[in-house]
């Protein structure tokens, strides 16, 4: 599709990584490594979707991971978020859902902030059918897992979501040691999202796509 872009690492930006503004391209394979703001921002009009991405700041006092602003109506599916840690100093957060139109994010694994590792705003989440989505989820190991607004992620049982750390997914480490199961297939909302019913953007080590040309944060390829 014409329409479509995959297999893009954007590598010590020192803005943010990836922005879209506006239209709708699809996107899959990304990761956006030790940016110096969010390493993606996603606003404007933009109501695109992300299968495969990946946040990565190892070292790096960055802004947000992904950042869906103003009236984008994204959909995102198979993400990891790994922050520099919760000793870092720094102030990374997680995943900010801040759209006046909502956005929706599926399978995700978001540790290691020093901020936040989920905000909502404008939109307050309702459940699993509302406008403003973050679902089948872990998020543990960051200073705070949630504002007030997004709070009801983890209370509301539609969104299925969990504090639980999955192992192998850490601070400079973002492959999972096992297959982390979920119970979402993306697929069942769009053709364009493969059938992975699991967590995070990487299925195992065994099923890697970053591997031989993916860099880690020092540089190092993978």
């Amino acid at each position: 599709d014409t329409n479509d872009i995959s297999y893009v690492q954007v590598f010590r930006s020192s803005d943010e990584g990836i922005m879209i503004t506006d239209g709708d391209v699809n996107l899959k394979y990304l990761v956006a490594t030790e940016t110096g703001d969010s390493n993606y921002r996603l606003g404007e009009t933009y109501a695109g979707k992300i299968q495969y991405a990946i946040a990565w700041n190892d070292e790096v006092d960055g802004g947000e991971a992904f950042y869906l602003r103003e009236t984008s109506n994204v959909t995102l599916a198979n993400v990891t978020v790994v922050g520099p840690g919760t000793a870092s100093g720094f102030g990374n957060d997680g995943i900010r859902l801040r759209s006046t139109t909502g956005g929706k994010v599926y399978n995700a694994v978001v540790t290691g902030m020093p901020g936040f590792g989920i905000e909502a705003q404008e939109i307050v989440p309702t459940d699993i059918d509302g406008a403003s989505v973050f679902a089948y989820s872990h998020v543990y190991d960051n200073v705070e897992r949630d504002d007030s607004d997004g709070n009801i992620f983890f209370t509301e049982v539609s969104f299925m979501n969990s504090e639980n750390a999955i192992p192998g997914i850490e601070v400079g480490a973002i492959v999972p040691t096992s297959t982390a199961a979920s119970g979402f297939d993306p697929s069942t909302i769009d053709s364009f999202f493969d059938a992975a019913s699991f967590e995070g953007a990487i299925e195992s080590a065994a099923n890697d796509w970053t591997v031989g040309w993916v860099k880690n944060p020092d540089g190092t390829i993978r």
